[in-house]
């Protein structure tokens, strides 16, 4: 695991050697996108929660911090949904019959 930044470095060099530095102009362009597209959907998100629940969405963003860290590193979104739908019943005006009627549906697959 140590080795791990030194062996990127090594493929990096070995593609930068083999290829030119354009390489990494389409990985800037790719990432600025991402990054961009990550932004507009945070703000779509905050908008939406001051529109819906007329709540500050700051407090919204504090709430959904620790799910959605726990989201990405684990890469599941099913393993955090419980996570998530606690959260939603104390950040946000959330009916429970309606939260427990997506993790029925999120779990047992029903349409």
């Amino acid at each position: 695991m140590m080795l791990v930044p030194y062996a990127l470095f090594g493929l990096m060099a070995a593609l930068l050697s083999r290829t030119s530095i354009e390489v990494f102009f389409g990985l800037g362009y790719y990432m600025r996108v991402v990054l961009l597209g990550l932004i507009l959907l945070l703000t779509f998100y905050l908008v939406s929660v001051l529109a819906v629940t007329k709540r500050n969405p700051s407090n919204f963003k504090k709430a959904i911090k620790e799910p959605q860290l726990l989201a990405f590193s684990t890469a599941s979104s099913a393993a955090v949904m419980r996570l998530f739908l606690g959260m939603f019943r104390t950040a946000v005006i959330v009916i429970d019959d309606l939260t427990a009627c997506i993790v029925f549906d999120e779990f047992y697959g029903i349409k």
